[in-house]
This record gives structure tokens, C-alpha cells and sequence, in this order.
């Protein structure tokens, strides 16, 4: 059940940015041609991960709630070494997503056509990152602190509704913010 309502919460996150985004967008929409497809493509991989990482983390959720209940929630200390796989395979993707977007991160910021947004934007998301994973080291090695789960949920969704701004904007690039 985690699971599920985590993946509408993001859905409709998804939803409002775009409708925003498409407020906001000029008249002239369509009138371009996307120019940097390898950009795109990238971004696109980007939020397919964070996506398959934020399931991840909802499994590890979900396992953490079994457990705790079976101890009557207590022995927060114990709680991460009875997890199982789902939780080192999270934990290790959180790699690979950090390495995504320092990736993703460059490429914008050695692309001269992007507009400083964008790179804001990918330096935002780097940045929330980091400390999502900083939030994981502290519940992972500090017995689960109550205040940290919601914070580390908070973040996710948060990098996941930047990325997908930031996704935008480089799609839209060339459309709407071509220098003039």
C-alpha cells in the first residue's frame, strides 16, 4: 500500500508541475526543434531511476514497518540490521543516482546553449541529493530517528518534482528560452 500511494503522490506531483509549466509556457510552444536529444534522453534515464530508487525505498518502508511492529516498536537500534536485500540494493542505487546526476549535472553545465535555470536547477537537484543520502546514513546508522522518515520522504519527492521541472525545462529549451 506504501508503495502504491506513493507512486499517486508523485503522479499528481507530476501533474501539478506540468500544468504550471504549461501556464507558464510561450504561445510559441511547438514552433521549435528540440536540439540537444542526448540532454533529453539523459534527464529522461535520470527520472527513470529516481523513480525505480524511490520504489526502492518504499519496499525498505514497508519491511521497516513489519519489523517494528513485530517489536512492539521498540529497538529502533535493530530495526535497519533485520532489513533484507531490498534495503542494500537501495541503499547501493543511491550511488548510481548521485553519479546520474553529477553526470546529467556536467553535460548542462558544459552545454553553453542551456539557460541559467536549468543549470540552477541541476545544481539544486545534486544538492538534494546529497542530502537525501545524508539522510539515509543518519536513519541507517543512527537507529531510525523518528523526525528523519519524514524528512527523507520529503526530500525524495521534492528531487523527484525538481528533476522533472529541470526534464522540462531542457525539453523545452530551445522553444522557450533560445537567446535572443
Amino acid at each position: 500500500m506504501i508503495t502504491i500511494h506513493m507512486i499517486i503522490a508523485l503522479l499528481i506531483v507530476l501533474l501539478l508541475i506540468y500544468i504550471n509549466f504549461r501556464i507558464r509556457m510561450p504561445i510559441d510552444y511547438k514552433s521549435a526543434a528540440i536540439q540537444n536529444k542526448t540532454l533529453v534522453y539523459l534527464s529522461i534515464l535520470c527520472l527513470v531511476t529516481l523513480a525505480v530508487q524511490i520504489v526502492l525505498g518504499t519496499q525498505v518502508r514497508e519491511s521497516i514497518d513489519m519489523i517494528s511492529a513485530s517489536l512492539d516498536y521498540n529497538f529502533r537500534n535493530s530495526w535497519v540490521n533485520q532489513l533484507g536485500l531490498d534495503f542494500y540494493i537501495h541503499r547501493s542505487f543511491s550511488l548510481l543516482i548521485l553519479a546520474l546526476h553529477i553526470w546529467l549535472l556536467v553535460v548542462v553545465l558544459r552545454n553553453n546553449h542551456q539557460s541559467s535555470r536549468v543549470k540552477a536547477m541541476g545544481k539544486y537537484v545534486v544538492l538534494l541529493i546529497v542530502l537525501e543520502i545524508f539522510t539515509g546514513i543518519i536513519m541507517a546508522y543512527f537507529g531510525m530517528p523518528p523526525f528523519m522518515q519524514p524528512i527523507h520522504l520529503l526530500l525524495s519527492t521534492v528531487i523527484f518534482g525538481a528533476l522533472y521541472y529541470m526534464s522540462l525545462l531542457i525539453k523545452n529549451e530551445d522553444k522557450t528560452y533560445a537567446p535572443s
